[in-house]
């Protein structure tokens, strides 16, 4: 036995045993290196006797081990003369990247003659070139083969032992000298017992019922019935190798959901018209360990062909199950879900999100989510939101636990306030890869922190066209990598990715790019700052030939060993300040000493650009320092140092004065048992609550609303609340359609529990006598804690009434219609006196006369001045009012 490596032939020391009619070989330590025929790949070689005929090949106890590099097992392979080829662990794939592999045992036929065995392994995939991917770490196998006249090697003449049991074909050859297929591996050819596979082809597709129909077969013995080319999620559908088909018939527009979950092999899954063009694919939807597909589509009426596949021409034992639902089901509104957990996601949604629809949203709640494996997040046009601190900093995360990436596929989803800390790859993509077949993906107000990778990209590999993908005001901090410690553009050409307002601090390449490199791909960056990130070149951006990364109104400062570099172009689009330093003697990095430019550009007197100071500093982000603003007249009417413009608005509320009447007289105390609201885990969603009151009961006066004091409960940040005072026509049954908005406000729900909420009106609210009113108060989403109306120990005199879209609730309804006691919810409201307009008085004399028709003739159907009824216009309906009014007020 010979062993070739890097084209030198040696000696295999005990690594094969020639015995009678077989050769065994032991694989412990052969190295699994490059793509079939690369000069570095291990062959081994061994003379045969001539005329000799090679007739089958076993392995037994095969193990392998990925080097705890980026190779997956089923990329490991062995060509055998270019005869015989042999997939080793063919389900080992992505999940066990640079894992260990088998013990894995087999056989396949063969049928040809050779005088020399020569055997290759090599690997599908080659991850690093010249460079050995993975190793067999132990196992055998075994050739058998024997001659011309005896082909089965067993000392016995063929001649001799022909017969119809051995010789099924009667073609002059013993059956098991033939490599031909056995599905049934029932030791008879299958050209001797009608065998093969009944729908290999399109033409043979068998029909399937789309609407609870099962089918299952195997693929093992089909064949190639040609190559498709498909976008489908991931990127990794290959439409070539095996396959078998059905046909399908749509009896109307629906969804359609056909499922490979089941299958024991990495499948490949698509849907073609009856010309065999593919419409919709999928290849691992169904998820690791062995990606499986799954395919959810909208489909219209018609007849289809379904083809069953492998990923890279892998084979096994398939089960398709399907589901047809009639309709469009995105055709309503969009669905809201609330998490809180990594559990609660898969509890709600599952662990793929295949029945969201574009426009759904999920709100995640904090802290961190580990689901102990990556997770696909891939749904297109669903808004994935995080949750945020009082600060606005994102505190949703999602781990790589240090062992994996974070996540993996796209469709044209949105993240915000997001973060993606401690994955790990051994390729590409530390976080993930973003290779967004379907469409756009944006990323607002995320953090990609302490991620790594093998290869490209620490954080994020941008591989393929990103289809307008964005990050906006995204942070990428402590990153590393061997190329690209943040970010690498690969193969985009010029669709690379645009980022906006981000912040690219600390992140390390070994190579290029400390912060983003390019290969092949083409980013923009406009209004980043990248700051002290390191690399062996381009410590800030690294840009290869042929690339060109567009830059504007963005600072590079403090990178090392520069800024940026690299034989590409760097488009300068203007408003860049490029320097060596961030410190303090150039806080801007313009490369101009800030004593050289501080004339006229410190407003405070401080010693300190005011450029530098306004992170923090410019609550109405105007450019210019708070305190200066102050200084120079801005509005601060509460004297707390804060801007007016930028407190919300609740904060300029007065207090209930007393007003000339006062219902309820007693508010009571909170009862400390909040309310009842729409929430998921203990944080609320946003909620509505509404109490109904009849006039003549609360204000027999006849007096105007002039201000409300209201209970509320807040166990989470500060949230600002809408108040509105509206008109109930059928206090029975209250409609968001039918009320009449009769005033509006808003009032603070502080921090840390139960208070009052007070709102004065700046024009106090007649109410009608005989009139029912409501008024109710519109509670945003907290994004950490529970807040609602507080319940209190006095009587409210009303009806409470709720409506929460993320419960289901999209009117108005009482809380005993929801399984509730009617709460206490005592809002005490103070009226006062309302000063009634004297109607015909144009001229506010106090009386109606003369001078009021002197001012409607001068402005008859001209001018407003003499409207009187208040329809836009002046004409005889106003000197009817005036007449009919005509004398003292």
């Amino acid at each position: 036995m010979k062993y070739a490596y890097t084209g030198a032939l040696v000696t295999l020391a005990a690594s094969a045993t020639a015995q009678a009619q077989e050769i065994t070989i032991d694989l412990a330590g052969i190295g699994s290196w490059d793509a079939l025929g690369a000069p570095d790949n291990i062959v081994l070689s061994e003379a045969l006797p001539a005329g000799s005929i090679v007739s089958g090949v076993t392995w037994t106890d095969v193990t392998g081990s990925g080097l705890g590099g980026p190779s997956w097992g089923n990329e490991m392979r062995m060509d055998i003369n270019g005869e015989v080829a042999v997939q080793f662990f063919p389900n080992d794939g992505g999940a066990t990247a640079g894992g260990e592999w088998g013990p894995s045992s087999g056989s396949a036929s063969a049928n040809f003659a050779t005088d020399t065995l020569v055997i290759e392994f090599w690997e599908s995939y080659d991850d690093a070139g010249a460079t050995v991917d993975a190793e067999y770490t132990g196992g055998t196998i075994t050739i058998s083969y024997g001659t011309l006249d005896d082909c089965n090697g067993n000392g016995v003449d063929d001649a001799s032992e022909l017969d119809p049991t051995t010789d099924c074909d009667d073609n002059g050859v013993l059956d098991e000298c033939e490599n031909q297929a056995d599905c049934d591996a029932n030791g008879v050819p299958d050209v001797c017992e009608g065998g093969g596979v009944a729908n290999d082809t399109i033409a043979g597709a068998i029909a399937f019922d789309i609407d609870g129909g099962l089918a299952s077969g195997s693929t093992a013995c089909a064949t190639e019935e040609d190559t498709w080319a498909c976008d489908g999620p991931g990127g990794f559908f290959t439409g070539t190798g095996p396959d078998v088909f059905y046909s399908i018939s749509v009896p109307e527009l629906g969804e359609l959901t056909l499922s490979l979950c089941t299958s024991d092999f990495d499948t490949d899954l698509s849907i073609h018209d009856m010309a065999g063009n593919i419409l919709f694919c999928d290849d691992d939807s169904c998820g690791s360990p062995t990606w499986q597909s799954t395919l959810t589509t909208l489909i219209d009426a018609g007849d289809y062909i379904v083809r069953i596949g492998g990923w890279n021409e892998a084979t096994g034992n398939y089960e398709m199950s399907g589901s047809f639902s009639a309709g469009d089901p995105c055709g309503g509104d969009p669905q809201i879900f609330n998490v809180v957990s990594a559990q609660d996601f898969i509890d709600q949604i599952g662990p793929g999100l295949a029945d969201l629809c574009p426009g759904d949203i999920i709100n995640w709640g904090p802290g961190v989510y580990n689901w102990g494996y990556t997770i696909s997040l891939a749904a297109n046009g669903v808004i994935h939101r995080g949750s945020v601190d009082a600060d606005g900093n994102p505190t949703t995360i999602i781990t790589g636990d240090n062992v994996r990436q974070c996540m993996t596929f796209f469709g044209t989803e949105i993240y915000e306030n997001m973060v993606f800390e401690d994955g790990r790859s051994g390729g590409d993509g530390g976080a993930f890869i973003l290779n967004p077949s379907f469409g756009k993906v944006t990323f607002r107000n995320c953090v990609f922190r302490n991620n790594s990778s093998g290869s490209l990209g620490g954080a994020v590999c941008n591989l393929g066209a990103q289809n307008g993908s964005e990050f906006i005001e995204c942070l990428f901090v402590g990153n590393s990598a061997v190329d690209a410690g943040a970010c690498i553009a690969l193969n985009n050409g010029a669709d690379g990715a645009i980022f906006t307002d981000c912040v690219f601090r600390n992140n390390t390449a070994s190579n290029t790019g400390g912060a983003i490199c390019t290969a092949g791909g083409s980013p923009t960056a406009t209004g980043c700052l990248f700051e002290s990130n390191n690399a062996a070149a381009g410590g800030g951006i690294y840009i290869n030939g042929g690339d060109t990364a567009t830059v504007g109104n963005s600072v590079l400062c403090g990178n090392s060993p520069d800024q940026y570099a690299g034989p590409g172009t760097f488009d300068d689009q203007g408003g860049n300040e490029i320097s060596s330093s961030c410190d303090a003697n150039d806080c801007n990095g313009n490369g101009v000493p800030d004593g050289d430019e501080i004339e006229g550009n410190d407003c405070n007197d401080n010693g300190t650009l005011d450029e530098c100071e306004l992170f923090g500093n410019d609550c109405d982000e105007n450019g210019a320092l708070d305190e200066c603003d102050l200084a120079d007249g801005a509005e601060d009417s509460d004297g707390n140092g804060v801007l007016d413009a930028c407190q919300a608005a609740c904060e300029f509320n007065t207090a209930c004065d007393g007003g000339d009447a006062v219902y309820p007289a007693d508010q009571g105390a909170s009862t400390g048992e909040g309310g009842v609201a729409c929430a998921a885990g203990g944080i609320t969603v946003e909620n509505t609550f509404m109490n109904v009151y009849d006039a003549d009961t609360v204000n027999p006066d006849g007096l105007a609303l002039s201000c409300l004091a209201i209970p509320v409960v807040n166990g989470g940040s500060f949230l600002e609340a809408g108040v509105s005072v509206v008109s109930i026509p059928d206090p029975a049954a209250p409609s968001l359609a039918t009320m009449v908005l009769l005033g509006e406000g808003t009032v603070c729900m502080d921090a840390g529990g139960a208070g009052i909420a007070e709102l004065s009106f700046d024009e106090p609210i007649a109410i009608d006598a005989g009139s029912a009113f409501g008024v109710f108060l519109d509670v945003p989403a907290s994004t950490d804690g529970f807040a609602a109306y507080d319940v209190m120990d006095a009587a409210d005199g009303a009806a409470t009434y709720i409506y929460a879209a993320g419960c289901g609730l999209t009117d108005w309804i009482g809380y005993p219609a929801i399984g509730f006691p009617d709460p206490e919810w005592t809002i005490q409201m103070t009226f006062v006196a309302d000063e009634e307009p004297c109607t015909g008085d144009l001229n506010g004399d106090g009386e109606v006369g003369f001078g009021d028709l002197q001012l409607i003739l001068s402005a008859w159907e001209s001018s407003t001045a003499g409207d009187a009824n208040g329809d836009g216009v002046t004409n005889f309906a106003d000197l009817q009012v005036i007449l009919s009014a005509w004398g003292g007020c």
